[in-house]
């Protein structure tokens, strides 16, 4: 008795899919796309995780990423909408149907021809947009001509006496065969004023404009950390450290500014990881604020370090990751030249209620890190403190790929050039443990301690030189930290880590 309702069901998903091939469909199952915010330079991803058939209709459900709760200022929820719907429900083969956060229904009629008009959204009160199809004609995207269907929209009371909004001045566009090139987020519509209370993404309603495909592959796509380390022989990236902290009791005053010369000098790739070795030019200058006279180091070592794929920065841009009990993480993606993932601790967010999760208010310095394609991070800064004050902030100030340069190279001089930095640290950023490889050889006994961005020792061991030391510093959490290694009361060594 199985068989026959096996073969029903197949038949059913045979029907629904070949659905998807009728022209002008909103959405692909079997494709990722890419938006754009029409201002932001944020990307957007589209993906649905699963079909079902309901009732002779089909309905697609797109991941969920982490959107505002409905009637609860300050909440979101990572278990309730993506930023397009909730579900789309495909019925007859052209009438779309988009089921907000409100589960109110957005009709897209995608068979309709120039000059027709329908209601696309209705309320009890009255309030009705209406839907009209603009024109249709053959538009250039992502390096392809299609026929492209241009869907406007216009607010009315009911009586259809106009009515001013600014859903007036969106459009949605649909291709023959690529679905929606241009696209609204619309599990808020009609609202267009919701913004998040503290950082992070922005849930007003936008156009948002096709940038990439992955099938056919066109256009941009996801960001991934082996793309973010890819570097080629000869690559060359200056970046600039500034770090000012005062105020702190039982710590000194003062700025420490960091240049750096890093250039690709071996890759060797072998599997899924890559390594390289990377030879560095560091100057370190430090002085105590009101006291005496900078001292000027110039470090050369080289490392090699070594990277895999990381299947949380991986996701899609607003995919959440961690722990849906609890503590939640995302990365959003910029559509910059190249482009660029960004990360920060405040735009976390912590279940604090019964699907609520808020974001935490910082009071310290807490920086956000852009990662970009081919040059690692290239920008994280932040400036507060609680018992004292903390500034810092890093930047790629210029950087040689291939026959590309950008920004004003760092020079160097020769003076006071040590031959070797007394250790090296990695990965870093790290998730659990770090490596730390004390070079200087003379088997000497060295103190290595971590801070916080609020000056507490958070972790100390002592080390012995030469050797090669693995710590576990899972218990930590993800941020920006300090290390130091002192010995025979000498600064060795001072830097940044980050958690992950």
């Amino acid at each position: 008795m199985k068989a026959p309702v096996l073969f029903c069901c197949f038949c059913c998903l045979v029907q629904a899919f070949s659905s998807f091939a009728q022209n002008y469909r909103c959405i692909n199952p079997e494709r990722i796309a890419l938006y754009e915010g029409e201002s932001s330079k944020e990307v957007l991803a589209l993906r649905i995780d699963s079909v079902r058939i309901s009732e002779g209709d089909t309905v697609l459900y797109p991941f969920y990423d982490i959107e505002p709760v409905e009637d609860k200022y300050g909440c979101f929820s990572p278990l309730e909408a993506s930023w397009i719907c909730m579900k789309m429900i495909i019925q007859d083969s052209s009438l779309n149907v988009f089921i907000n956060k409100r589960n109110d229904s957005i009709l897209i009629r995608t068979l309709a021809d120039t000059g027709d008009t329908w209601d696309c959204y209705t309320k009890d009160s009255g309030f009705v947009i209406k839907a009209t199809v603009v024109k249709i004609d053959t538009m250039g995207f992502l390096g392809i001509t299609d026929s492209v269907k241009t869907i406007g929209f216009h607010a009315v009371y009911a009586g259809d006496s106009a009515r001013t909004h600014p859903v007036n001045d969106l459009k949605i566009r649909i291709s023959k065969s690529y679905g929606l090139i241009t696209a609204l987020n619309l599990n808020t519509f009609p609202d267009i004023e919701y913004k998040d209370p503290h950082y992070g993404p922005d849930f007003s309603l936008h156009e948002y404009s096709l940038v990439g495909l992955n099938d056919p592959d066109l256009g941009i796509h996801n960001l991934t950390w082996l793309e973010v380390h890819d570097y080629a022989v000869g690559d060359e990236i200056h970046t600039n450290y500034d770090e000012i902290q005062i105020h702190f009791i039982g710590s000194p005053d003062y700025h420490l500014n960091e240049r750096t010369i890093k250039k690709i000098i071996s890759r060797t790739d072998k599997e899924d990881t890559v390594c390289y070795q990377v030879a560095n030019i560091r100057q370190r200058t430090y002085y105590e604020l009101y006291e005496g006279n900078p001292i000027v180091t110039i470090f050369e070592y080289t490392e090699s370090p070594c990277y895999t794929s990381d299947p949380f920065f991986d996701k899609l841009p607003r995919e959440p990751y961690g722990s849906f009990s609890g503590h939640l993480d995302f990365y959003t993606m910029m559509n910059h030249t190249p482009p660029s993932k960004y990360w920060a601790k405040c735009m976390d967010f912590y279940l604090s209620d019964d699907n609520c999760w808020d974001q935490p208010i910082c009071d310290g310095c807490f920086p956000g890190y852009v990662y970009t394609r081919g040059l690692g991070i290239t920008n994280y800064g932040c400036s507060g403190g609680v018992e004292g004050s903390t500034s810092i902030q890093y930047d790629v100030v210029y950087y040689r790929k291939g026959t590309t340069q950008w920004g004003t190279p760092i020079v160097i001089s020769s003076i006071n050039r040590i031959a070797a930095r007394p250790s090296c640290i990695f990965p870093n950023p790290f998730h659990d443990f770090i490596m730390v490889n004390l070079i200087e050889g003379n088997h000497t006994p060295c103190s290595f301690r971590i801070f916080d961005l609020n000056g507490k020792t958070v972790f100390a061991r002592n080390l012995l030189d030469g050797y090669i030391h693995q710590l576990d510093l899972s218990f930590l959490s993800p941020g920006f930290y300090i290390y130091a290694i002192v010995a025979e009361h000498r600064l060795l060594d001072r830097g940044k880590l980050v958690k992950r």
